[in-house]
This record gives structure tokens, C-alpha cells and sequence, in this order.
């Protein structure tokens, strides 16, 4: 529990720093792949929710996916294990979070 929860706070840092601070890279992530995705399939209207909140909410959901995956991961020795473990457990949860994350946000804010 632990582990997930440096690991957490260490990814949702750097994504802080690196993204959500600066308003350069801000502006561009407008056009990222994660949000994208949750205006096509969600019909999200990122004005309406504000980027910069919008990149909090994407920020904490990768966060949460990375270090569930590295935690998962770590009880593992073998390094053939680790890697079909890894890409199994990241899609699964990429597929589940990102669908949980378009469906409250249309529940909050709407289309």
C-alpha cells in the first residue's frame, strides 16, 4: 500500500509540474491522445469543464493507473511474468478508468 501510494503521488506530481503548470504544454495537451479519446467517445465538451481541470481529473486517473500496475507487478520475480502481467493489468485498467472517468464526467458536466 505503500509503494501505490508514493508511486502515486510521485506520477501525479510530475504530470503537475510538467503539464498541468506550465501553460504552454497545457494548451497542447488540448490535443493529447487521453483527452481526444474522451471527446470523441464522451462528446465532452473540454470549454465546459475547463482544460486545466480536465488535466487534473486525466493526471489523477493515470496516477491511479500507473501505480496500481507497478504495486500489482512488484509481487512478481520473474521478468517473463512481470512484462504479460504488466501489459494485461495496464489495459484492463486503462480500458476501466478511462470509461469510469468519461462517465462521471458527463454525469457532472454533460455533453
Amino acid at each position: 500500500m505503500l509503494l501505490w501510494f508514493i508511486f502515486f503521488i510521485i506520477v501525479y506530481l510530475i504530470y503537475y509540474i510538467l503539464i498541468i503548470n506550465n501553460k504552454k504544454k497545457l494548451l497542447k495537451y488540448r490535443y493529447s491522445k487521453e483527452v481526444s479519446y474522451l471527446v470523441t467517445k464522451y462528446q465532452l465538451n473540454v470549454e465546459k469543464i475547463g482544460l486545466k481541470k480536465l488535466a487534473h481529473f486525466i493526471a489523477l486517473t493515470n496516477a491511479f493507473i500507473i501505480s496500481t500496475t507497478v504495486s500489482i507487478v512488484s509481487y512478481f520475480d520473474n521478468i517473463v511474468i512481470i512484462l504479460i502481467m504488466s501489459f494485461v493489468v495496464l489495459l484492463l485498467l486503462i480500458i476501466i478508468s478511462y470509461a469510469i472517468l468519461g462517465r462521471i464526467l458527463v454525469k457532472k458536466y454533460g455533453k
